[in-house]
């Protein structure tokens, strides 16, 4: 790797100020859209994802769907650390930047505790990549004492990423078996079966529309029409209003 790879593919936090930087959600949505707008919308994405799968779930309380929704939004705050020639990077990852790429996790877990987020937030954002099974990053912990909103997350980002790399070609139809195959190894067994149920839903509600096999547009507008009521904010659009962005 040459000097000006290592500078863009080397994980660094050293360029925020945190001098006058709060502990609030808009605050740091503020920081990761100006950073690198797709990590921005993939946050959103990602949270509406989330948030009908609590629903779906029937873990989600009424009281608590907006507080969910806000540690969802910041489950890549570690990606400020990433710069944008590394977030847009599109060939295959070498050893040195996949772990480069992992300290994002352990990355934003220290910003949101360093500039005093609470101990939901920042536990929920350190263990989003950790899989059922005690593998993942970080490794170890495996099962139920994952927090359950990192099981959530682990399993609503590999949707996003499914729809969003695969579907052109594959179609939002596959995502369900795509995820599957992998129940109990990388994902929470229970949360993939309300996922079956969400995915048989906004599935069937393509149906309706003509669409056997939808673009991720198609899919995620089926689901949010299908959770609207239980979503606390339902686009970026809303997202950005809501933070004034």
């Amino acid at each position: 790797m040459t000097k000006e790879m290592y500078n863009e593919f080397t994980y660094n936090l050293n360029h925020i100020n945190f001098t006058n930087l709060v502990a609030t959600t808009g605050a740091m949505m503020s920081l990761l859209k100006n950073h690198h707008y797709g990590s921005f919308k993939t946050a959103v994405d990602t949270s509406i994802i989330c948030s009908a799968l609590e629903v779906e779930h029937g873990t989600m309380q009424s009281t608590k769907k907006m507080d969910n929704f806000e540690i969802y939004l910041l489950h890549d705050a570690g990606k400020l650390g990433m710069s944008s020639e590394f977030l847009n990077f599109k060939g295959r990852y070498t050893g040195e930047m996949f772990a480069e790429m992992k300290k994002h996790s352990l990355g934003g877990t220290n910003l949101l505790m360093r500039i005093g987020f609470d101990e939901t937030v920042y536990q929920t954002v350190n263990y989003h990549h950790s899989n059922y099974d005690g593998s993942g990053y970080p490794s170890g912990v495996k099962g139920e004492n994952i927090p359950e909103l990192a099981r959530v997350i682990r399993i609503a980002d590999s949707v996003n990423a499914f729809l969003t790399k695969f579907c052109e070609k594959e179609g939002g139809s596959g995502v369900f078996n795509d995820l599957d195959k992998w129940t109990g190894d990388w994902y929470d067994p229970s949360l993939i079966t309300s996922f079956e149920s969400l995915h048989n839903k906004v599935m069937d509600a393509c149906k309706k529309l003509g669409v056997s096999n939808p673009s991720k547009s198609v899919y995620m507008e089926q689901l949010v029409h299908l959770y609207s009521n239980s979503l606390p904010l339902k686009s970026v659009e809303e997202v950005e209003q809501h933070y004034s962005l």
